[in-house]
């Protein structure tokens, strides 16, 4: 099982939503999740950051599905975002989809992503054995 490092002498992680470390055990499978965006299966992009953030979510969580892992497995998350407008947005989206896991997690907002039209991408690490 990971093991989640929150040090009692450094600051709480922001919101405690996610964990400051987390260390995988030896022979643990690792899967690293690649960036996965708004776009829906049949390659269109929704309009709006929330269906956008909605998909990305399952698709991440669908990636993980695939081998064998859920959300529990997940040890780094790391979000971008393109407005932190949207901020408030994803929490809830990404607490449902986490459903109270907390991995390590670095939120980032930068000025664009590859395509422009995607508002968020979602990448990780998940470790299981």
């Amino acid at each position: 099982m990971n093991k989640k490092f929150d040090p009692i002498d450094i600051a709480p992680p922001f919101n405690n939503i996610y964990s400051h470390g987390v260390e995988v055990p030896p022979n643990s499978r690792t899967l690293w999740i690649a960036g996965q965006t708004g776009d829906l299966p049949d390659g269109t992009t929704p309009d709006s950051f929330e269906d956008q953030a909605e998909q990305a979510m399952k698709s991440f969580v669908s990636v993980l599905a695939g081998a064998g892992m859920t959300v529990s497995d997940v040890v780094k998350i790391n979000v971008y975002l393109t407005s932190h407008a949207d901020l408030e947005k994803f929490r809830p989206i990404r607490s449902r989809h986490l459903d109270g896991h907390r991995p390590a997690m670095t939120l980032a907002v930068v000025s664009t992503l590859a395509e422009p039209k995607w508002k968020i991408e979602v990448e990780g690490v998940a470790a299981k054995q």
